[in-house]
This record gives C-alpha cells, sequence and structure tokens, in this order.
C-alpha cells in the first residue's frame, strides 16, 4: 500500500459514514492520481450494500470523493473468490446485457487469463492500458486478456 491508497481511504472515512464507522472496509485500492481510481469494498453488515453506501444518493459521496481525487472512480465489491473479484474487476464499466468473463487461474505463476466480450478488450486496453493496469493492481495478480474463443492477446 502506498501514501496515494491511503489518501483515497482517508476521504472514504471522510465522507462515508458507513466507512468511518467500521461496517464498511475499503479492501484494496488500485489509483492512477488525477486519472483513475479503482476501489474495492466490503461490508460487515449484510443489510449493508457496501457499494452503495460508498456511492451515496444522487452518487453525492462518488463526486465529493472525486473532486478531492480527480478523475474517475469505480467502487466495486470485494470477493473472497478471486476468479468472482478478477471478473467484477472487467466489468466495473459494463451496464446492460453481456456475457460474463471467463477467468482461469495459475496459481504458480500468479496470472489469470481473462476471456471476455470484445469490446471489453478494446475498453480495458484503451487510454495505454490504464484499466487493464488498475485491474491488475486492485488484485494483485497479472491479468492476461482475449474475446471469448481466442488464445491471450494481452
Amino acid at each position: 500500500m502506498n501514501s496515494s491508497d491511503d489518501d483515497v481511504r482517508q476521504l472514504y472515512r471522510k465522507h462515508v459514514p458507513e466507512v468511518a464507522s467500521g461496517i464498511v472496509e475499503v479492501v484494496g485500492v488500485a489509483r492512477e492520481p488525477g486519472q483513475y481510481t479503482m476501489i474495492a469494498v466490503h461490508s460487515h453488515d449484510s443489510s449493508i450494500n457496501p457499494v452503495s453506501a460508498c456511492v451515496g444518493k444522487g452518487a453525492a459521496l462518488t463526486k465529493a470523493v472525486m473532486r478531492e481525487l480527480g478523475g474517475g472512480i469505480s467502487i466495486l465489491e470485494w470477493s473472497e473468490s478471486l476468479p468472482e473479484f478478477i471478473a467484477r474487476t472487467m466489468l466495473s464499466h459494463r451496464r446492460g446485457r453481456f456475457r460474463p468473463p471467463t477467468v482461469s487461474l495459475n496459481e504458480a505463476t500468479h496470472q489469470a487469463h481473462v476471456q471476455v466480450e470484445p469490446e471489453t478488450v478494446d475498453y480495458m486496453t484503451s487510454r495505454d492500458g490504464l484499466f487493464l493496469k488498475l485491474s491488475c493492481r486492485l488484485v494483485g495478480w497479472d491479468i492476461k486478456l482475449s474475446p471469448y474463443g481466442q488464445n491471450s492477446v494481452t
């Protein structure tokens, strides 16, 4: 964890009562200052949706944090299941109907091969691969992407 990660955690403690009280935990942060931030959150109370708590009504809490950080933010729910968590990082920007990612793990090399829709490959590798880099940092694994039915391309 670096000071940039600590800054993000502090902002969420400041703006989100559920984070300040410890009900919602910021489990992970991946950030490119001024460009984009991805955070993973978890609720210690099953009646509290951690993403909704951090977004706030009308996205007010997200907007407040964005004003202080600069750049965009994706907030996703953390999962103990690594394949599920990796899939969530791929889908943090998707809306509507789509085929869920297929995640294969290589424990020995700490690499994940993820097959996704071609549009998701394009999005994740756009902006010099910013979203893919942040996903890798957030999960702590190297992620290789390919469109469904093809071998790894990134």
